[in-house]
């Protein structure tokens, strides 16, 4: 038995397959004048097209399938809403004047440039600046004033800035309240 030459060159294959028309099946399906040179085509459209096709398939079939699944949530009827008196009310209960003078001296040593003041008109807290400079100082006071006791939220009820009446650079007025559920 005589073994055959099995010498592989690629340049020699290379060349033919450059210079060769794609044979295949799915070229009837092309025009003509699209198959005249052809040298665009992969020479692998055997494998190619049909997945290409495949893809499209289940990219379409994808779609319907989406719009199917749309369709049949949005016809289920939602629960129905409560109407009438739920029963539950929300209700704030501010804070005392003796919580305002509690906490004005622990902010103000938390924030140096900031001044806290019990507001003796309404029961809130004033925050004071006398300097433009301190206005980050300012908000990082605020910021201070949300997280610093669990449970108390604050209300913003005035705040000026450059035009206070008391010749302040910015007067923030504040109160704070607990919310209670029944």
């Amino acid at each position: 038995m005589k073994l055959m030459d099995t010498h592989f060159n690629p340049q020699k294959t290379t060349r033919r397959m450059k210079n060769a028309a794609p044979n295949s099946r799915w070229l009837r399906f092309l025009p003509p004048p699209l198959l005249k040179g052809a040298k665009w085509l992969p020479h692998n459209l055997d494998i190619v097209l049909p997945t290409a096709i495949l893809g499209v398939l289940a990219t379409i079939f994808l779609l319907f399938t989406v719009q199917k699944v749309v369709t049949v949530v949005s016809s289920l009827n939602p629960l129905p809403l409560a109407t009438g008196n739920s029963g539950v009310e929300v209700r704030r209960l501010y804070l005392d004047r003796k919580d305002y003078q509690e906490y004005a001296p622990t902010l103000g040593r938390l924030n140096p440039g900031v001044l806290f003041a019990v507001n003796e008109a309404d029961g809130g807290m004033v925050l004071t600046i006398a300097n433009e400079e301190l206005f980050p100082d300012l908000m990082m006071a605020l910021h201070t004033m949300q997280s610093f006791r669990p449970g108390v939220a604050w209300e913003m009820t005035e705040m000026c800035v450059r035009t206070c009446p008391d010749k302040a650079v910015a007067r923030v007025a504040v109160k704070g309240f607990k919310q209670e559920i029944r």
